[in-house]
């Protein structure tokens, strides 16, 4: 049965979405289906689907989906593309927006008073796993430190890229990761600045992750490499994130641009993966 919906394309710093809004119409999406809308060359394509429904408890619940259809637990891009959809589509104007997600409840704003039209995202507290623990990933030993923004991320410091190329997709299954995980490669370039490149856990390499870049501004606290007082930038492929962590609730803020790349039609029941 042809089930057609209204979607728009969002991009944070290239980090990009495909969101459909169910707060009037229900939406159940499979596994296949989010896959399929994902496929850059047979469907729309994006880094992941997000998709808006009623919530009990905050403004809207937001769902996410990975590239490969698995469920996230939380996205700080897709958290903040969903913000500036409901300020400029759906009216909110400025105002906060609380969202339900599977990592709990978390606030955004969007400012329209800068030109680049800033989203700044209330992440909740870190939680470490471990600081500078050390993995075997086959011959290899690296060294990191793991943090959950809600959902998991191992940042490496210091490690060539063409390593963190050839390892970041086993890393990522390790069976110290029970869920998988998301791996950053990080390297301070000035005082509290970091260059980051992202291996996200479904989505393989993306242009910026923005739970990476918050455990990225973590995992340098703990670890010594910039100062508990000061917002950190985050440079990644697609752009800048910036993250401050508060020291009293130590609650980590992340601020950055997100924007609607363009909206349309599909049937979602087509959206099916190709066979292999």
């Amino acid at each position: 049965m042809i089930e057609t919906r209204r979607f728009w394309k969002y991009n944070g710093l290239g980090n990009d979405f495909i969101l459909f809004d169910a707060t009037k119409e229900g939406l159940c999406l499979s596994e296949g289906a989010a896959r399929g809308l994902c496929d850059r060359r047979r469907g729309i394509g994006a880094d992941g689907v997000l998709v808006l429904s009623p919530s009990a408890c905050a403004d809207v619940r937001l769902t996410i989906f990975n590239a490969d259809g698995s469920e996230a637990e939380m996205c700080g891009n897709g958290l903040r593309c969903a913000a500036r959809f409901l300020d400029e589509v759906k009216g909110a104007r400025g105002r906060a927006l609380v969202f339900e997600t599977r990592a709990g409840p978390r606030t955004c704003r969007v400012d329209r008073e800068v030109a680049r039209c800033l989203v700044t995202a209330g992440m909740g507290a870190p939680t470490i796993q471990f600081v500078r623990g050390q993995i075997e990933v086959g011959e290899r030993a690296v060294t990191g430190t793991a943090v959950s923004m809600g959902n998991p991320h191992l940042v490496l410091f210091d490690l060539p890229a063409e390593d963190f190329a050839t390892l970041a997709s086993r890393i990522e299954r390790h069976a110290a990761f029970p869920n998988r995980t998301n791996i950053e490669c990080a390297c301070a370039i000035g005082p509290n600045i970091f260059e980051v490149l992202v291996w996200e856990r479904g989505c393989g390499f993306t242009e910026a992750c923005g739970t990476g870049a918050c455990a990225v501004a973590v995992a340098a606290r703990v670890e010594g490499r910039a100062a508990m007082d000061a917002e950190v930038e985050l440079r990644l492929p697609g752009g800048s994130l910036f993250v401050r962590v508060d020291d009293e609730s130590n609650e980590v803020v992340l601020r950055g641009e997100a924007a609607l790349v363009f909206e349309g039609s599909i049937d979602v029941s087509s959206a099916t993966p190709p066979s292999r």
